[in-house]
């Protein structure tokens, strides 16, 4: 569901642009009050009910929108931007096996599986990878900025390990790692 509320962000522990957010009128419940700004919440509370109900090992995608206020909406025109996303999310390990011991999925499987679909997309050799210093959820040291070359340069978002006190807050003692990148930017290059 592209809806959610203030409960669920703050579950996780993330905020969001009040100025931006896109209200429901007559929200069913306290959960569903605004349309999302980010697709991880969803991505982490997919991980939180599969390790809840006993499932350790988790790859996700969703491929869905995000939507911010612009400007005053008329009559001809909602005011509401809305942004096509793709976001995923790797948990546990790698290639479980039954017959062998299996690597667990850390930062460069993510990485791994990024460049692989730049690969083929056909724009590997216009990535660049870079260190971020700050996220709202993701740790510093593992993480890292996808950026498209060009004129100009295009972020096209981020990946890498939740911070060790979310997934600590989620009861989940596994890492956890996630990308989210704007799709329609992606697929126009």
């Amino acid at each position: 569901s592209s809806l959610i509320g203030k409960p669920l962000l703050k579950q996780f522990g993330l905020s969001f642009d009040e100025s931006k957010a896109v209200y429901v009128q007559n929200p069913q419940s306290e959960e569903h009050t605004m349309l999302r700004q980010t697709l991880i919440v969803n991505m982490l509370q997919a991980v939180k009910l599969n390790s809840d109900n006993g499932q350790k090992n988790v790859w996700l995608y969703e491929i869905g929108k995000t939507y911010f206020v612009e400007r005053e909406a008329t009559l001809q025109d909602g005011g509401v931007r809305e942004t096509q996303m793709i976001s995923g999310v790797m948990t546990g390990e790698s290639n479980p096996n039954l017959w062998k011991q299996t690597e667990k999925v850390d930062f460069y499987t993510l990485k791994g599986m990024l460049m692989g679909l730049f690969d083929m997309l056909g724009i590997s050799n216009r990535i660049r990878i870079s260190p971020i210093d700050s996220s709202e959820y993701l740790h510093p040291g593992k993480s890292a900025k996808v950026e498209l070359l060009g004129k100009p340069q295009i972020t096209l978002g981020y990946f890498g390990e939740i911070y060790p006190i979310l997934k600590d807050k989620m009861k989940i003692n596994q890492n956890i790692y996630l990308f989210e990148l704007n799709f329609g930017k992606l697929i126009n290059a």
